[in-house]
């Protein structure tokens, strides 16, 4: 099991520890009867929990751990962002597990890179899907085009070794979009760099 699968591991179950002090939040402002106090929290807390929900739809622990790491960055830099993860279905991981950690180094490297969005106030689009035998990510994100695209590239490089798969960084609207495609069986290695 790779660094990020162990992270995210370790945060769920972290989330069921919080679960229990959420409800204990919630005991005690309900004794203090903060009644809009509680539904702003619970709603709060849902929030989070859903987006637990929607990264455990990914179907693979190690895709998931990656997405997971790139959602904390964006956090960290208090950048907004959209989730939207279609359900795996019956689709198996790719077969190599070494695209997951690849995935998940990509991820990081332009997550530490996101400091440059600071200020943007488009979200950050994820999407995650399962197509054609293929995981599909595919990120679209707002601001600088020069140094987004900069950035995206960065990510892309650390595929260059992959054994599979393939990364594409292209322009769409104003917006800088990452898509990376990781195949249920292994493929050569095909990386598209559009202007």
């Amino acid at each position: 099991m790779n660094n990020m699968q162990e992270v995210f591991l370790r945060y769920i179950r972290v989330l069921c520890h919080d679960i229990l002090n959420h409800l204990q939040v919630i005991s005690g402002l309900s004794q203090l009867q903060k009644t809009e106090r509680i539904r702003a929290y619970v709603h709060e807390v849902s929030d989070q929990i859903k987006e637990i929900g929607r990264l455990a739809r990914i179907g693979h622990p190690g895709l998931a751990a990656g997405v997971f790491g790139f959602l904390q960055w964006l956090s960290r830099f208090g950048i907004p962002y959209r989730l939207q993860v279609a359900e795996a279905g019956t689709v198996r991981a790719p077969r190599d597990d070494g695209l997951a950690a690849v995935l998940a180094r990509g991820l990081d490297v332009l997550g530490r890179q996101l400091a440059l969005l600071e200020g943007v106030d488009k979200p950050v689009r994820i999407a995650v899907e399962v197509d054609d035998g293929a995981y599909r990510v595919r990120i679209t994100l707002p601001g600088d085009e020069e140094k987004t695209v900069g950035a995206t590239r960065n990510c892309a490089s650390c595929f260059d070794a992959a054994p599979a798969g393939s990364v594409q960084v292209a322009n769409e609207d104003g917006a800088t979009v990452l898509l990376v495609t990781l195949p249920v069986t292994a493929d050569a290695v095909r990386r598209d760099v559009e202007e």
